[in-house]
């Protein structure tokens, strides 16, 4: 907002106006006071400022404005504006500059105080006299603003922490491990604290860091950074400074409200399906979760993500041991760091629609025995694999263990839905390609119906 303090700060104080605030002041004593106003001035004025004074030509208005102003109009608006004006010589303007503009200095200055007065919208549209060059897309850039957006439509906060840390810090990651070897990672010459005094390798400890401050004053926290990390590599004077996305989830799976139960922790499913939101709508296909071993994850609940033999990152609940070291509250925390360039690399530009039918879709359920120790991901890519282009959705919607099912067993429960493009399928084909799934499943994995 426009004000006199912000007029007086942004171009200064006229240093003329201690004489004119002097005759002010001793005209008001003499109007209100009856003063007597002795004859004469003093004025300790040692070092008067220089008036800049500058030489203006109408083809520098002209090549500036792009119009043609006579010098006698320059003059007048000059003039009436409080600047002195004498020509100087032939074609020349010889502007002097009043104490009170001190935001004047250059030519530029003065036709702008001209096209100011002439009127802006007395000025010629003038079109470029050369094409505009071709615009390129920043890709990387739109696509990690993708990612952002999706994570944030999964209700995900984003928080920006600090690239150093310290290897102390870093150690907790890996507990009962011996700590990482400091020469391993960029070191600071002039650290601001010893607890800044390299770069991180991994998102992960800051994230954690974040996850035990935001929960000792809040009930829940969904949190993500998109960062760098600094690898240092033989033979290169600089690091690699790849991008991570790293995801932290901890407290009761929904806010405190009606309809809530605060009872339900967010846990290693809800992390997946965070996870699989953001490369489902990055454009990432054929992503394959696989069971991992980690001293940072508890066993069990954790997974490497990866696509063919590409590893995406990893994902799992915090063991116990690292919940204790970060100080976080007895409860599960998720934690997941991803490589975000390698989902860059693999991320579609353009999404590939399909056409709805206009048929009616059939819905049957499937529920099979495989031995434990069968992932769900193999169950379901055999599934797909013998349901062809009529079996449109496949989902898994139970899974049963208990005194029915034989030991070392597991039963899963699919919803199947087939759909044809072009027809309404009958019930025989229906069968015939549920028929070639559950034969499938039975040379494949030695699976068997449950009755």
């Amino acid at each position: 907002l426009s004000s006199e303090a912000a007029t007086r700060f942004g171009r200064g104080l006229d240093p003329e106006l201690a004489l004119l605030g002097a005759v002010r002041a001793t005209q008001l004593l003499r109007e209100h006071a009856h003063g007597q106003v002795a004859r004469g001035l003093i004025d300790v004025y040692p070092a008067p400022p220089e008036r800049p004074v500058i030489d203006l030509t109408p083809q520098e208005v002209e090549r500036l404005l792009g119009v043609a102003v006579p010098a006698e109009r320059i003059q007048a608006i000059l003039e009436s504006l409080g600047f002195g004006v004498a020509a100087a010589r032939p074609g020349v303007l010889q502007v002097t500059v009043p104490t009170h503009r001190r935001d004047v200095r250059l030519a530029a200055d003065l036709v702008e105080e001209v096209g100011r007065i002439y009127g802006y919208d007395n000025l010629p549209d003038t079109l470029m006299a050369d094409e505009l060059p071709p615009q390129r897309r920043n890709l990387p850039y739109l696509l990690t603003e993708r990612a952002r957006d999706i994570l944030v439509g999964c209700g995900l906060q984003e928080v920006i922490t600090y690239s150093m840390t310290n290897i102390e810090s870093v150690a907790r990651l890996t507990p009962g491990a011996p700590p990482p070897d400091p020469a391993s990672f960029v070191r600071i010459a002039n650290p601001l604290s010893q607890e800044r005094n390299i770069m991180r390798q991994t998102l992960a400890d800051a994230m954690l860091q974040t996850l035990a401050s935001t929960l000792r004053v809040a009930g829940r926290a969904l949190l993500f950074e998109i960062g760098r990390v600094y690898l240092p590599r033989p033979g290169q004077v600089l690091p690699d400074e790849p991008q991570r996305v790293c995801i932290g989830l901890a407290g009761p799976r929904g806010p405190r409200a009606w309809g809530c139960d605060p009872s339900q922790p967010l846990d290693f499913f809800d992390l997946k399906g965070i996870v699989e939101a953001l490369l489902e709508r990055m454009g990432v296909r054929g992503a394959a979760y696989e069971p991992l071993t980690s001293p940072t994850y508890q066993p069990g609940r954790a997974a490497t993500v990866r696509v063919g033999e590409q590893v995406l990152g990893s994902l799992g609940e915090v063991s116990p041991a690292v919940r204790d070291a970060y100080d976080l509250p007895p409860a599960r925390t998720c934690l997941a760091e991803l490589d975000l360039e390698a989902i860059l690399a693999l991320a579609a530009q353009i999404r590939q629609m399909e056409p709805i039918s206009r048929f009616p879709a059939v819905t049957q359920d499937l529920a099979i025995l495989v031995d434990e120790a069968v992932p769900a991901a193999r169950v379901y890519e055999l599934i797909r694999q013998g349901g062809g282009e009529l079996l449109r959705q496949a989902v898994l919607f139970d899974v049963y263990r208990g005194e029915q099912i034989p030991a070392g067993k597991v039963s899963l429960a699919y919803a199947l839905t087939y759909q044809a493009p072009d027809r309404t399928l009958t019930d025989e084909e229906v069968a015939r390609v549920q028929g070639r799934i559950v034969r499938l499943l039975e040379q494949k994995l030695g699976a068997a119906l449950r009755g």
